[in-house]
């Protein structure tokens, strides 16, 4: 059971304004989001893909025509409501998985999912302990084997004190 089903949908964020490119007011996008044209869906601006460079896309804003209007973009976070989120086949989103509650094998209720993070290696699950201890278990088999209406982990005393 996730224990945000009450609370209103939460924006997702699916990329950043990383700066302007050239003259013309192009921005550099960072997409989070493994489909870039969810970014043409952002709700702060109309955008438009022009094309990729390198890890960024390089973007027109409707709107912004030059270098200065584009520069005061930067940093800038880009958002879509979760429903605008495809349905996946398998796997989850990350945000679907903040909040669940966290049982043992035996189905014992552990802990609730804080948040999610990747520090470059692979994602972890930052988790709330029932004795209030916050642990990062890695994602994975191992320690995850089984997601449905609550998230099933194992091994994960190595990581309690």
């Amino acid at each position: 059971m996730n224990v945000k089903t009450d609370q209103p949908p939460k924006n997702i964020c699916i990329g950043k304004i990383a700066g302007a490119h050239g003259v013309k007011g192009l921005v550099k996008i960072f997409p989070y989001c493994e489909d870039p044209a969810l970014l043409e869906q952002a709700l702060e601006h109309t955008i438009k893909i022009k094309s990729k460079n390198g890890k960024h896309l390089l973007c027109d804003i409707e709107g912004v025509r030059d270098r200065d209007q584009a520069e005061a973009l930067k940093g800038i976070e880009l958002h879509i409501t979760r429903d605008q989120l495809p349905d996946l086949d398998e796997g989850h989103y990350h945000e679907d998985l903040i909040g669940m509650i966290c049982v043992d094998m035996d189905g014992t209720e552990v802990g609730v999912v804080q948040s999610v993070e990747n520090y470059g290696a692979s994602d972890l699950l930052n988790i709330k302990m029932k004795n209030g201890q916050d642990v990062l278990i890695p994602f994975n088999e191992d320690f995850v084997p089984d997601v449905g209406d609550t998230l099933t982990i194992q091994n994960y005393e190595v990581f309690v004190e």
